[in-house]
Parts: C-alpha cells; sequence; structure tokens
C-alpha cells in the first residue's frame, strides 16, 4: 500500500469506488481500502434499479444528477454497466395512493423531475402483460435499471485507470485522528497517512465512527431478493406492485424482491440508536412489515464488546459476511409474480440471496463534512437508494473531500440533522 495519500475511501460498495473514480479523475492521490471484495455487500446484491420516481422529495435533485451519470457512465469509464432506461411504474390500489401520487408529481416537477401519474387504462396500455387489480399508477419515463454486479467493479477499475489504488481484504481498523484532525486510518496491513478520509462503509459505517464520538444513526435490515430463470421478453420497464418489485434484464430473467417486508437483526446498532427509530420501527411492525431476530448477530455483537479472551474483534467476524436469505418469503413473492404475470407461468427461481440495506432513521443518506473531525467525510445511509444514488454520493463525496462547490446542495443530508429535529420523516415519498 501506498504510504500517503491525499484521501483514504473507506468502502468498496458502488459509492466509495464511485469517490475514488472522481478523485483519481481530478489528479488526486486516493486510496480505496475494502475488507473484502469490491461488491461484495449490498452493492451487487440489491434490485438493480435506477429511481428517481418517488424519492423523498430532499432526495430529487441528487437523483436527477445520478441518473444523468448513469446515462452517461459507459462513455465515461468505457464499460457497459448493463444500464437501461426505459422508465418506472409504481401502480396505485387505492384512491388515496393516486392522491399521494400527484401531490408527489407536482413536488418533484417544482424540483425539474417529469414524471407522469397514470389511469388503470394507461397502466394497461404500457403493462399489458401485468394482471389488473390496480387503480392506476406514476410513470417517471427516465428511469431505468443496471447490472450491480458490473457496476461498482467497473467504477473501482476506472479509478485505478485514472491513477487510484484500490485495496481489497484489507481491514480499516481505525481512523486516525490527531488534534481534532484527521491524519489518516490504521489497517490490518499498516498505516496509511491522508489529510482526508472518506467513510462509505455502508452497514458498517457507525461502528467506524462511534470511537470518534460521532453517532451516526443507523440500522441493518436484512431484504432478500431472487432471480428466475429466464423468461420470455416482456418489458425492460421496473414495476413496483402491492406486493413484488420487479425488473427484467437484458438476459429474460426477473430480479424480484417483496413489496417492502424485511428482516431486522437486532445488534448493537439498533440498540444504541432505539430511540431514534421508535416510530419507523412501529409504524412497520403495525403493518407487518418486518420481523425481529435476536439471535446470532446480537452474540456475535455482546462478545465485540468484552475483553479478550472471552471477546473477539469484530472485523474479522464480517469481512465477508453472508447474510442468510429468507426462502420462505422469497418464494411467496415468486408465486406472487406467477400470478401476475401470467406468461411467466413456466420459469423457476435461478438463485435467491439477501443483503444488508443500512437505514437512516429519516430514510435519507448522510454526506457530510461534520467538520469534527477536520478532514472527515461520511457517506452512507442510502437506506435502500444506494445503488440509483451511489454515482452521485461518489460525487457529492469527492467534492467535500476536496473543498469544492457540490453538484447539489448537501444540507438536507448533514449528520447534525437528527439533533437539529430537521429531519425528512415527513417529506412526501413512496
Amino acid at each position: 500500500m501506498r504510504e500517503r495519500v491525499d484521501v483514504v475511501v473507506i468502502g468498496g460498495g458502488i459509492v466509495g469506488a464511485a469517490a475514488a473514480y472522481f478523485l483519481a479523475k481530478r489528479g488526486v492521490s486516493v486510496t480505496l481500502v475494502e475488507k473484502g471484495r469490491v461488491a461484495f455487500e449490498q452493492s451487487s446484491r440489491n434490485w438493480g434499479w435506477v429511481r428517481q420516481n418517488g424519492r423523498n422529495l430532499r432526495e430529487v435533485p441528487a437523483a436527477i444528477v445520478s441518473r444523468r451519470i448513469w446515462a452517461g457512465l459507459r462513455g465515461e469509464i468505457g464499460t457497459d454497466v448493463g444500464w437501461v432506461s426505459a422508465g418506472n411504474v409504481d401502480l396505485a390500489y387505492s384512491a388515496e395512493e393516486m392522491r399521494t401520487f400527484e401531490a408527489w408529481r407536482r413536488g418533484a416537477a417544482e424540483l425539474g423531475l417529469d414524471t407522469e401519474v397514470l389511469s388503470r387504462e394507461a397502466v394497461r396500455d404500457r403493462l399489458p402483460w401485468l394482471k389488473d387489480g390496480y387503480v392506476g399508477g406514476i410513470f417517471s419515463p427516465l428511469d431505468g435499471q443496471a447490472d450491480p454486479h458490473r457496476a461498482a467493479p467497473a467504477l473501482a477499475r476506472a479509478a485505478q485507470e485514472q491513477g487510484a489504488e484500490v485495496v481489497t481484504d484489507c481491514i480499516v481498523e481505525a481512523l486516525d485522528v490527531d488534534d481534532g484532525a484527521v491524519r489518516g486510518v490504521r489497517t490490518e496491513r499498516g498505516t496509511i497517512a491522508a489529510g482526508r478520509v472518506i467513510v462509505a462503509a455502508g452497514a458498517w459505517s457507525s461502528r467506524l465512527l462511534w470511537p470518534l464520538g460521532l453517532r451516526l444513526p443507523q440500522r441493518k435490515v436484512r431484504a432478500t431478493v431472487l432471480a428466475t430463470t429466464p423468461a420470455p421478453a416482456l418489458s425492460p420497464v421496473v414495476v413496483w406492485t402491492d406486493d413484488v418489485a420487479m425488473r427484467q434484464g437484458p438476459d429474460g430473467r426477473f430480479i424480484l424482491a417483496g413489496g417492502g417486508r424485511s428482516h431486522y437483526d437486532v445488534d448493537l446498532e439498533l440498540a444504541r440508536f432505539a430511540p431514534r427509530f421508535a416510530r419507523s420501527l412501529f409504524d412497520a411492525r403495525r403493518r407487518g412489515r418486518i420481523r425481529l431476530h435476536l439471535g446470532r448477530t446480537a452474540l456475535r455483537d455482546l462478545r465485540t464488546l468484552l475483553p479478550e479472551p472471552v471477546g473477539e474483534p469484530l472485523w474479522p467476524q464480517v469481512r465477508a459476511e453472508e447474510p442468510e436469505p429468507d426462502v420462505d418469503a422469497a418464494w411467496r413473492t415468486f408465486r406472487r409474480f406467477r400470478e401476475l404475470v401470467p406468461q411467466a407461468a413456466d420459469v423457476g427461481v435461478d438463485r435467491i440471496w439477501a443483503g444488508y440495506i443500512d437505514y437512516t432513521p429519516d430514510a435519507v443518506p448522510i454526506i457530510d463534512a461534520p467538520g469534527t473531525p477536520r478532514g472527515l467525510v461520511i457517506a452512507t445511509g442510502f437506506s435502500g437508494h444506494g445503488f440509483a444514488l451511489g454515482p452521485v454520493g461518489g460525487l457529492l463525496a469527492s467534492q467535500l473531500a476536496t473543498d469544492e462547490p457540490t453538484a447539489v446542495d448537501v444540507r438536507s443530508f448533514r449528520l447534525s440533522r437528527f439533533d437539529e429535529g430537521d429531519t425528512a420523516e415527513d417529506v412526501l415519498h413512496f
């Protein structure tokens, strides 16, 4: 490893890879450090949606910029990342949902995003292969999809081509801070000196920042996804129904997920920040959208708090963590998918997997240079939006790390908003 660089990026997901690329492109010396492999965790396990539609209105300006980056990424880095722009349709199943869609459309239009509220007939014209039951929907024509297995690795390679160093299978044990400023990072292979450090470590960011006295409220949600065997070509439009989120890739396979049902493995972050998440947890529990699990993850975290030899350090245990999918839920999603898409009656399940989504209390990311310690930049908490927002998240982090004007106003993404009571929990989204 290089002993000294301008910026160290912690985390080899799509946000960290994009940050390293944009920094190296501007001639900044940068080392990206990843505890496992590039895109091993959620950046390769997500749905592959690039969606502006339905975002929290505070996120819309960033989503617009990110979509533009996606559209030009192949020309920018010379690699096909599977980008297809065919639009996104979210379906409504009640008049109340239609009113929400219309209110959101007006708010998004004020921010420069054009979407269209669709009648039942208009939805049927766009998606004739989808079983009826909806009352309408909302369509964002510029939304699209990309391949999660290609995107972050392609950005990491592009960063290397621009001069960045990418170090994998290397745990960052701590950030070096002295006299109120970042001095670099300590890794299991040695120390890297740097005046700026970007923490883009996804679901592990809060753990890294806790020893610095920074309280970054974050919880992990274990979400299950499945891929079908190839189906007849129906549509590249990504679709969200009441029960199933779906997209059909160029190879004919559908990527499917349940409509918002997730598992919470009780861990140290959930315990530390329970009051911050009480409202969202109560609401999700009431609607039957979550299941809480107290087991192996909680025991592991308790051991990290105990002194050795009883205790065990966290990072070697999660170098390449493989969350257990909810196979029963996946099969329920698959059966519902075949009910909704009769043309897929003969397709099967190719594979099932799970990943951890890192959520903030208001489900809006933290992209911030908090000032304490000086030189620290945070880009995490993308709350299930990280793949779509990854390119702009990396861009904004790189701009904060070099004191450049940011592509969009990042005030809504500051860490201090949780203490200031200026969160986005009640800002319109769906």
